[in-house]
């Protein structure tokens, strides 16, 4: 009963959070130190993703914006960033969603070549399922409270 009740927001697919203003300077302090080092460039070269790099803090993944085509991305990660892209697609309210241990930020504007190929930039990175869950409790007091109240009544009676 217990594990049902911390599970049940998880389960929850249409929780996509917001970022933070935090998280969003983050991000774009992150977008600009990977335009330093030419990582989306590569990324549009076609320059192969490694399994080896989803243990990368945050990889960025690109989608074109005119073809829709998805640029640097796993195979086991395409249908978490298309369903991702469909519901969060508003640049100015970029958000957040957990897929499991795939967490999906962004989408963010980006522009490269002369400007006139537009691409929506997105964050992924692997996290820990279950502290998430908890994150998610604490940073919910009222919930929190309910959770406590439904263990402790029946040892009141």
């Amino acid at each position: 009963m217990m594990s049902l009740v911390i599970a049940i927001p998880n389960f929850d697919l249409r929780i996509y959070s917001p970022l933070k203003e935090a998280n969003i300077v983050n991000y774009q302090k992150e977008i600009l130190h990977i335009i330093r080092i030419g990582k989306l460039q590569e990324i549009v070269a076609g320059v192969p993703v490694l399994p080896a790099d989803k243990f990368q803090p945050s990889r960025p993944v690109l989608i074109n914006l005119k073809t829709k085509d998805i640029l640097g991305e796993l195979p086991e990660e395409m249908l978490y960033i298309q369903r991702f892209s469909d519901v969060s697609n508003n640049f100015s309210y970029p958000k957040r969603k957990n897929f499991n241990e795939l967490q999906i930020s962004g989408p963010f504007q980006v522009y490269l070549g002369n400007g006139e190929n537009s691409y929506a930039l997105y964050f992924i990175s692997y996290v820990n399922p279950q502290r998430e869950m908890f994150n998610y409790l604490f940073d919910r007091p009222m919930i929190l409270i309910f959770l406590i109240l439904l263990i402790t009544t029946p040892l009141l009676w």
